[in-house]
């Protein structure tokens, strides 16, 4: 069915460590809150780091959200996540206006 298999919100609620290796899951995508906490303290780049790495190491890809400026960027660059998103790309946009930036984007 070429069907992939997302966590979202992952370090919040159910989002336990066990559920990584128990279901057959691409990507991870890791709970906002964890960047909230790294732009305030960025010692807590530890945490991210750890569970970008775990996620790697099971053949899973890491998506981090609310990355709001280009610091933000560059550190998940360097903590080795594979997809970004943020305000610092895009507020969110209607339908037909990211239709339209999709089809003018250069890659």
């Amino acid at each position: 069915m070429d069907v992939q298999l997302y966590l979202d919100g992952f370090g919040t609620g159910c989002s336990w460590l066990s559920f990584l290796h128990r279901f057959p899951l691409d990507v991870v995508k890791i709970d906002r809150e964890f960047m909230r906490v790294m732009q305030q303290n960025k010692d807590y780049s530890g945490v991210v780091q750890t569970v970008a790495q775990l996620a790697h190491d099971l053949k899973m890809e890491v998506i981090v959200e609310e990355v709001e400026s280009s610091d933000d960027l560059t550190q998940l660059i360097e903590l080795g996540t594979n997809h970004v998103q943020g305000y610092y790309f895009s507020k969110p946009l209607d339908a037909q206006t990211a239709k339209v930036l999709l089809v003018l984007s250069p890659c």
